[in-house]
């Protein structure tokens, strides 16, 4: 599906714009996050719990900032850095923002399917941690985000070779690409409801949940089931609808090819770690709102982040 030239140009600018503020808002939501972990003090479960939400978060952030940069250099390279000093004619910048043989854009790509690679992982461990390691559960979630995985690795290769001035809605690469969005919007998804569903499914197996306390490992604190199961599925929920919101925008632009998908795709790569500190920052008020007694443990202990 063609595009105008000029028209082309502009998405270009509008889709840095859209990110770098995604990105502002992702930096204050990593402060927020990072800090919290940091300064939290518990004499159980003081480091490892904590230590895996922070180097996530951090993993996450660096990524996020991979991506802007070498998205922010392909626009600025493209307006502003012809070698002889000439303005470039609208249809050069069409080749060069769209042409996904180039080695920025294929980075650029790269670096957002290991953003999605560490999202889909994180969540599928803490899916393994809740529902105590339950193989019949995992088994879906792990063959897509495998399939996911070897599907991105086809579509780089595809790019690398892919001849120039190509798009990402040419005929090799339009199925697989997808396909990689269907696999990754199941994992996600899927994910997100497993973890929710089974917190709302011992709360309702607590016969006097006033009684019972739970952990909360990454923040070194415990809560009653009663008020903050509910209240911690009811984040997981809202965090996850966002990617997963996110994500079927894409397919939907991308089913019928329209180019305002290259807005939502390199937006995306942000949204995933805002999700992700969302979640903590908001487990972590949530928490702290109210004193709690003394920790105990029990076979249905949630190990919630």
């Amino acid at each position: 599906m063609a595009i105008g030239l000029v028209g082309q140009a502009k998405l270009s600018l509008i889709t840095i714009f859209v990110e770098c503020s995604l990105y502002g808002f992702f930096l204050l939501l990593a402060i927020i996050a990072s800090s919290i972990l940091l300064r939290r003090n518990s004499d159980h479960y003081k480091s490892k719990g904590r230590l895996k939400i922070l180097a996530v978060v951090l993993i996450m952030f660096l990524l996020g900032t991979l991506h802007i940069c070498v998205h922010f250099y392909r626009v600025m390279n493209a307006f502003f850095g012809s070698e002889d000093g000439r303005e470039r004619s609208f249809e050069e910048l069409d080749k060069m923002l769209v042409n996904i043989r180039s080695v920025g854009y294929i980075l650029k790509t790269g670096t957002y399917y290991v953003q999605t690679y560490v999202g889909d992982a994180f969540v599928m461990y803490r899916v393994k941690v809740v529902w105590s390691g339950n193989r019949r559960v995992m088994a879906p979630l792990v063959v897509s985000f495998l399939a996911s995985v070897g599907i991105s690795i086809y579509v780089l290769r595809e790019m690398a070779q892919a001849a120039p001035g190509s798009t990402i809605f040419e005929s090799r690469l339009f199925d697989p690409v997808l396909c990689f969005f269907v696999l990754t919007l199941i994992t996600n998804l899927g994910s997100t409801l497993l973890i929710a569903g089974r917190i709302h499914w011992l709360h309702s197996q607590v016969k006097n949940a006033s009684q019972i306390v739970v952990s909360f490992p990454p923040f070194g604190a415990s809560a009653r089931v009663g008020g903050r199961a509910i209240f911690v599925a009811g984040v997981i929920i809202e965090s996850g609808a966002i990617y997963s919101l996110a994500l079927l925008i894409i397919l939907i632009l991308y089913s019928f090819k329209i180019h305002a998908v290259y807005v939502m795709i390199d937006a995306v790569t942000q949204l995933i770690g805002i999700a992700f500190a969302f979640i903590v920052i908001r487990i972590a008020f949530g928490v702290s709102t109210e004193a709690a007694p003394p920790l105990l443990f029990d076979s249905a202990m949630l190990d919630l982040l």
